[in-house]
């Protein structure tokens, strides 16, 4: 019932599993917000995690701060995550090992999902983004131009996750400015074809 006029992403997570497997220390937040959105009967942190982090799971998973991810969790997934979900998560077998969780990743993965062609997306991305690599979303940006969707993709060279929105306020401004005087943008989905 809302009209949509264009999605905007910087830095955009579009595959929870690539954003597990790339970088392990915000797998807290993602395995509490599953639990609590889809029951522990999908995911147990139990399974998850290493003794060490299952024991203030809840306290520290609900209380932390996105900026203190790195400082609290480790991003190393042999000192984090379980052999079991390691070996599972690193060898594509969440499916075997962890089928109801791994359902819950496919249907919030944002990739080979169909969009409807009218509606343009802004998709803002630093190159030295250390979180959301450029080659994931690279990937999304690519299936939505298969799909014949109105792209425009701009990398910013030198810019990390944390500047891409200050650094692309000037371009989602322009950009939304252009939807909202009734013009459609320009899609830069021809320059993807190479990548």
């Amino acid at each position: 019932e809302l009209p949509v006029k264009g999605i905007v992403g910087h830095g955009a997570t579009t595959n929870v599993e690539t954003l597990l497997k790339e970088d392990p220390a915000f797998s807290p937040y993602i395995i509490y917000a599953y639990r609590d959105a889809y029951g522990p009967e999908v995911i147990d942190p139990a399974r998850v995690f290493q003794p060490y982090w299952v024991e203030t799971f809840d306290q520290d998973a609900s209380s932390k701060c996105i900026d203190e991810v790195f400082a609290h969790y480790s991003n190393d997934p042999s000192r984090l995550f379980t052999p079991e979900f390691r070996q599972a998560l690193y060898n594509d077998r969440l499916a075997e090992a962890y089928p109801a969780f791994k359902a819950q990743l496919d249907a919030n993965d944002s990739n080979g999902k169909a969009y409807p062609a009218s509606v343009p997306a802004l998709l803002l991305h630093g190159a030295n983004d250390p979180i959301v690599k450029p080659r994931t979303i690279q990937a999304f940006v690519a299936d939505l131009c298969r799909q014949g969707i109105n792209v425009t993709y701009s990398l910013y060279p030198g810019i990390d996750h944390f500047q891409s929105r200050q650094c692309s306020f000037l371009d989602t401004l322009t950009w939304m400015e252009h939807i909202l005087d009734g013009k459609v943008p320009t899609s830069n989905c021809s320059n993807q074809a190479g990548r």
